[in-house]
């Protein structure tokens, strides 16, 4: 591909079954993706397409708001680009209501951010605090 880019190309693909939802969406300049509604399905299944890593390559996974990965007690996971060059994970959001955000980390320092909203959708979107 192209350069001058910041960060690497990573493509997110998430289902979220529960909801019948899957989406495709790419990180803007900041590697942050669009928020993703959960609604009262407490998981989102997610692969991401490292498009410029080797198979093999380390992927630290963090939650910051609570949630859990699927099949794991813990809110950190350390996974690895599969020959396809993707990561496959699923997330269990927590049972409190708001955003539960997901970090990926590279060896080279690249983090990209997914947010998962649990519960209603917020009512008034606005950047009141």
């Amino acid at each position: 591909g192209g350069g001058g880019g910041e960060g690497e190309v990573v493509e997110a693909f998430v289902s979220v079954a529960a909801l019948n939802r899957r989406v495709r969406m790419m990180p803007n300049q900041l590697g942050e993706y669009p928020r993703i509604w959960m609604g009262d399905a407490a998981r989102a299944e997610v692969t991401l397409v490292f498009q410029d890593a080797a198979p093999g390559t380390p992927v630290a996974l963090a939650a910051q708001d609570g949630g859990k990965f699927t099949g794991q007690d813990q809110a950190a996971l350390l996974t690895a680009v599969d020959a396809q060059q993707r990561v496959s994970f699923a997330f269990d959001v927590s049972s409190n209501p708001g955003v539960h955000r997901v970090t990926t980390r590279t060896p080279g320092g690249d983090v990209k951010l997914l947010e998962f909203w649990a519960g209603e959708a917020p009512a008034i979107q606005t950047a009141a605090r």
